[in-house]
């Protein structure tokens, strides 16, 4: 008997808008989306921008098992561009992973937030340095930490295309991906109809997949942006995300593929809502959950 995929689904504060600790752009406080995506159905969430939710652990650990919930992952943001090494970083991981490490958590997922240069890449040297800093940010975490660090390629970042996350897995062999599959069927899909790259991909690439950001792109807006050449923040702003069942992606792929390489872990369902009206978010992450139950996930 083939074994079944075992999948947790979880949540994100940037499927309510969060990106900043402030809350910042939709405003949503923390104990909004911590009541919101209760009632929503999720137990597992991903801790957002450090300093969103309170750094008095004993506040936050009540407030979680009040709501049956626990932090699953935190993501660690770095313009690579910027930072030269590992020191540069040395405060801003152990804050995130001591933090990470006393809440139980598992995961940090380590994501590429400089801007992504059409007439200047980053090759040769300098993307050997970007791979030196992610082996020594892995080796870090797990060996200090007890934490498993992923990589999420993104939109927009250096690390972007198919082949180029090729290269970070045969550069890094101890990474791991966070893949985020709107994400990469944005970037990669050959199709404006419908998208077969990031079931194939993951097919492919079972072993080094072992965290994932489930969303999904507007066929129609995707080909307009091509279209226009917008960059990823034109696209957002045009709603290029959309929910999981309207999208480029057919999510029954998804979870063919899931099954048939018996994934084990978290999925975060990630709707990618920067300026989300009132129960708007709500609203599209219970829609979310609701669909790919149905679906039989």
């Amino acid at each position: 008997m083939a074994e079944k995929a075992t999948i947790r689904f979880a949540t994100s504060p940037s499927s309510w808008g969060v990106l900043e600790k402030n809350g910042g752009p939709s405003g949503t406080t923390w104990m909004d989306f911590l009541d919101e995506a209760s009632m929503a159905g999720y137990t597992n969430i991903e801790l957002g921008p450090f300093g969103y939710f309170p750094i008095d652990r004993d506040l936050l650990e009540r407030v979680l098992d009040n709501r049956d919930m626990r932090i699953c992952a935190g993501t660690l943001c770095i313009d690579f561009e910027r930072v030269r090494n590992f020191s540069y970083l040395d405060d801003d991981i152990d804050a995130m992973c001591d933090f990470l490490y006393d809440t139980g958590a598992q995961k940090l997922v380590l994501t590429d937030t400089s801007y992504r240069k059409a007439d200047r890449p980053v090759t040769g040297k300098n993307l050997r340095r970007v791979f030196r800093m992610i082996r020594d940010i892995e080796e870090y975490a797990r060996e200090v930490y007890e934490l498993e660090a992923v990589f999420r390629p993104s939109v927009g970042s250096n690390i972007e295309t198919e082949d180029e996350i090729n290269l970070l897995l045969d550069s890094c062999p101890k990474i791991n991906l966070c893949l985020d599959t709107g994400h990469f069927a944005f970037i990669n899909s050959h199709s404006t109809n419908r998208d077969d790259s990031t079931a194939d991909f993951m097919r492919s690439h079972a072993d080094r997949i072992t965290y994932l950001h489930l969303s999904n792109v507007d066929p129609d807006i995707l080909r307009h942006v091509r279209k226009m050449k917008m960059t990823y923040s034109e696209a957002m702003a045009n709603g290029v995300m959309c929910p999981l069942d309207r999208g480029l992606i057919d999510f029954r792929d998804i979870r063919d593929v899931l099954e048939k390489t018996a994934y084990e872990g978290t999925a975060v369902i990630d709707t990618h809502i920067t300026n989300a009206y009132p129960g708007e978010a709500f609203n599209t992450a219970r829609h979310n959950l609701d669909y790919l139950r149905l679906l039989g996930f």
